[in-house]
């Protein structure tokens, strides 16, 4: 409890891991209830095949980015604590995302390439790779941040490169529409598969680890090798090897 305020305070050092920090009150209900419904939406759609490939990651990158911004606050003054900066970013991201939803049969019959990107498009472009980057800072660092930012600024800086990294440039407009109205860019095969079949194997292990699964492999294989030398060991290569199968 802060005493100068009156008002309850978040540590840094959050038992959700590092940089982590569960927001309380109905922003806590809100991420609880969308960490509840990703994975049973993620394995409807999986087993199902609901929708096309656009409104699938686009639909996944709407759960997950605006929630990183809830659990990954701002520290301000050693204090990680959900401000109205979060926010507006979760709300902003949600916004560039549902866009493509709402928008989905529009954009699946444009000509990529050819028809003219519109300026809602290119502004809810550029809000959704700004929250796809901040996000990406926030849960992992600033390497691939960095890594991300140079390459976008080789694509538009391609006449001004000496030698053989020369190149004609890609206008801002083009490359905006390639990394956010088609299958590309961030709603590239790595989200599909993200927002398909990895979501739904990450929850099964879960599961199966909370429920006990990894102890039965486990004690299976101590039963068979446990009494040979070096038997423990074995058992362990033995039972990982059965997760691994699984």
């Amino acid at each position: 409890m802060n005493r100068s305020t009156g008002e309850d305070t978040a540590s840094t050092d959050s038992p959700m891991g590092h940089g982590q920090q569960e927001p309380s009150g109905w922003l806590g209900v809100v991420v609880r209830w969308t960490a509840i419904a990703l994975p049973v939406l993620t394995i409807i759609v999986a087993f199902t095949g609901w929708f096309d490939t656009m409104t699938r990651r686009a639909g996944h990158l709407a759960f997950t980015i605006p929630m990183i911004f809830l659990v990954y606050p701002i520290a301000r003054a050693g204090v990680r604590r959900v401000g109205r900066v979060d926010r507006g970013l979760a709300l902003a991201a949600l916004s560039s995302f549902l866009w493509i939803i709402v928008q989905r049969d529009r954009i699946m019959w444009r000509l990529t390439y050819v028809d003219p990107v519109g300026w809602l498009d290119l502004t809810f472009g550029i809000i959704a790779i700004v929250a796809v980057l901040e996000a990406t800072r926030r849960t992992l660092g600033w390497t691939l941040v960095t890594f991300a930012a140079v390459f976008f600024a080789y694509a538009l800086a391609g006449p001004m490169m000496p030698g053989v990294f020369e190149h004609k440039g890609v206008p801002f407009p083009l490359l905006i529409e390639h990394l956010y109205l088609v299958p590309e860019g961030l709603f590239n095969m790595v989200t599909g598969v993200m927002a398909t079949y990895l979501l739904v194997f990450l929850l099964f292990g879960t599961i199966l680890r909370l429920g006990g699964g990894e102890r039965i492999f486990t004690d299976l294989t101590l039963i068979v090798a446990g009494r040979w030398t070096g038997g423990p060991a074995k058992a362990a290569v033995v039972g990982r090897t059965l997760m691994g199968m699984v």
